[in-house]
């Protein structure tokens, strides 16, 4: 769960954030350096840099706007205090408060850079190195903690208020909708402010992406086990997205080449030729899969706690069919790269798993945070997507202006003359 941390989970939240801004980028990193034929190290100590400078705009302001005192349920204020986590009375297992503070802290900023990171592995070539560390100072100031504030507000550090879609019930389980929305829609941001298109290469980055994955699912366990569920449980459900996002996937495919029927029966073909269906499918998996486990995944991480068990298969379905769909049309306008697809993926299972969620989501009373979630329907439901619709918009509009800004200042310094 996203926001709100169970006062015994403080070590977990530590270990979530070291995934999230340590091992994820390294991800990213590898999928760049894949694309542009560079040294995976260069590319990584590049990108912490960057980091650098966004966790210090985050400290300094992001932070505020994220958990500040309530304006209007558009942005927070600072409240006076020297760190907003502070006021959380969060405390570290071993009791220590200062500890709790900045576990809650580190973890959110975590959380803060996977929009960045999700940029870079797409369109990390398109500005300097100055230019991807402001990009990064951008998305830490204003893009996630202005989002953030919307869905999550200031609702588990106490009163006053809530952003507008946090005081309508909105509910974001493990940052499907706050990290991964933003870092698709910042993705495809990249993509729309580009010069010129790039082709896909031989080299996808198939590592970065696994190692990516790998530290998500993790990190997302880890915070399901701070926020008093378990980590074993949650790392399962996430599994199980993934998997029947990618079956979704394969299914979809499938029927767009041959009809309907022929995908239904690559389907039944699953549990009748005894695994030999089960056995070809595994030996010839491809970008497909990739597309529906990463929508899996994503859905999943919008509904940990909330979704009852049933739920995993269609919902984590629903998100892979609907993401290789969408991406396939939007391929027809935008010439994508395979780690693109994969990236806006994310964000597009992400939206789905979140509204299908909302539809069946169970009440939480046990929750520490009072009200935080709610018992589905369609009222749910479409908090959810209007949710996943602002922010995704929000983030769209801000990276796109910054992108533009940040090349013309670069074309305009390439053309003073060098004394």
């Amino acid at each position: 769960m996203t926001g709100p941390a169970a006062p015994q989970g403080g070590f977990a939240l530590f270990l979530a954030a070291a995934l999230l801004c340590l091992a994820l980028p390294a991800g990213a990193a590898r999928i760049a350096a894949a694309r542009r034929g560079k040294p995976w190290a260069g590319t990584y100590r590049d990108l912490l840099l960057c980091a650098g400078f966004g966790a210090a705009a985050f400290f300094l302001l992001g932070s505020w706007l994220l958990f500040g005192a309530d304006a209007g349920g558009v942005l927070g204020l600072p409240p006076g205090a020297s760190l907003p986590a502070g006021q959380a009375g969060i405390m570290g297992k071993g009791g220590a408060r200062e500890a709790g503070a900045a576990w809650f802290f580190l973890y959110h900023l975590g959380l803060c850079l996977v929009p960045f990171w999700m940029f870079y592995a797409v369109n990390g070539e398109r500005l300097t190195r100055a230019g991807n560390a402001l990009l990064c100072v951008v998305v830490c100031v204003l893009v996630f903690p202005v989002a953030g504030h919307w869905l999550w507000g200031q609702r588990w550090l106490g009163p006053p208020g809530a952003g507008w879609l946090a005081a309508r019930g909105f509910f974001d389980a493990a940052g499907g909708v706050a990290a991964l929305v933003c870092g698709a829609a910042a993705a495809l941001a990249g993509m729309l402010g580009g010069d010129e298109p790039r082709a896909a290469t031989a080299d996808d980055g198939g590592l970065g992406w696994g190692i990516a994955l790998a530290a998500w699912l993790l990190a997302a366990s880890l915070a399901a086990e701070a926020s008093g569920g378990y980590f074993f449980g949650a790392l399962i459900a996430l599994g199980l997205g993934g998997f029947f996002g990618a079956l979704a996937a394969k299914a979809a495919s499938v029927a767009a080449l041959a009809g309907t029927k022929a995908g239904l029966h690559w389907l039944g073909s699953l549990f009748t030729t005894q695994g030999r269906a089960v056995t070809l499918w595994r030996e010839n998996l491809g970008p497909d899969e990739a597309v529906g486990l990463a929508a899996g995944v994503a859905a999943l991480s919008s509904a940990l706690s909330v979704a009852p068990w049933w739920a995993i298969p269609p919902l984590s379905a629903l998100a892979g069919s609907l993401a290789w769909t969408g991406l396939n049309f939007l391929g027809a306008v935008l010439d994508m790269t395979v780690e693109a697809r994969r990236i806006l993926a994310l964000g597009l299972g992400a939206a789905v798993g979140a509204a299908a969620c909302g539809l069946v989501a169970l009440p939480q009373p046990a929750l520490y945070a009072p009200g935080l979630f709610v018992a589905g329907g369609a009222t749910l439901a479409g908090i959810e997507l209007t949710g996943a619709a602002a922010t995704a918009a929000w983030t769209i509009a801000v990276v796109w202006l910054a992108q533009r800004a940040l090349r013309r200042a670069q074309r305009a310094l390439a053309t003073l003359p060098v004394e």
